[in-house]
């Protein structure tokens, strides 16, 4: 049997038209994404890396918000996301990135 991905003919297809496994996955989703570093008042915290066309680094504040967290400022500079907070809720802050970055 022929390569059907190629549009050569197989077994019960007509020559010239291409066949596709719409249920084939697509292997280049995720491949491709944008990688960012996560800066916590200028220490590195992590990679995050967008996965999905709708993923963004909004995400991110908005789980901190969701986790309580309101005392912050963020701000994407090249490939780095530079968040900024108090002495006071740093360590909070970082343990929840640090428990985000790793849940993905």
């Amino acid at each position: 049997m022929s390569d059907t991905r190629s549009g050569m003919m197989g077994a019960g297809r007509l020559p010239g038209i291409p066949f596709y496994d719409i249920n084939e996955p697509d292997l280049n989703q995720g491949l491709s994404g944008d990688h960012y570093e996560i800066m916590l008042n200028n220490h590195y915290i992590g990679n995050k890396k967008l996965l999905y066309e709708n993923d963004s680094m909004a995400d991110v504040d908005d789980f901190l918000k969701l986790q309580g967290y309101t005392e912050f400022k963020s701000e994407l500079e090249g490939d780095h996301y530079h968040i900024q907070t108090s002495k006071q809720h740093e360590a909070d802050i970082k343990n929840a990135l640090t428990v985000y970055l790793n849940n993905r």
